[in-house]
């Protein structure tokens, strides 16, 4: 199964929010699985689930928060039934794969 980030728009949406963002990331600590590790998290000094609070503070229930991360590349879509783990890990590491890409070129641009 062919799976497609949505990390360009979270790369466009960090940006209008937090211009030099990409220099906040250790990108061999990056881990897209990690609520301490991943982009949010260090980008925030916080956790993945309080910087979605402050990311998107109208939205009312933790479930719209996780839809919002999904449409920026934040976060994988919910597990689909039949996706086997090993699919999954390979998501997991295609989003990572993709922001470490996208941090690189905006640190050389």
């Amino acid at each position: 199964m062919e799976y497609t980030t949505n990390a360009p728009q979270g790369a466009a949406f960090l940006t209008s929010k937090m211009p030099g963002w990409q220099d906040r990331v250790a990108l061999d600590r990056l881990d897209m699985q990690s609520a301490t590790n991943c982009v949010l998290a260090q980008v925030h000094n916080m956790t993945y689930y309080d910087a979605l609070d402050l990311l998107f503070p109208n939205t009312n229930t933790a479930q719209a928060r996780y839809d919002a991360a999904d449409s920026y590349g934040f976060d994988l879509p919910e597990w689909e039934k039949g996706t086997s783990v090993i699919t999954r890990k390979g998501q997991w590491n295609q989003l990572r794969d993709e922001w470490v890409q996208l941090i690189t070129e905006l640190r050389s641009s």
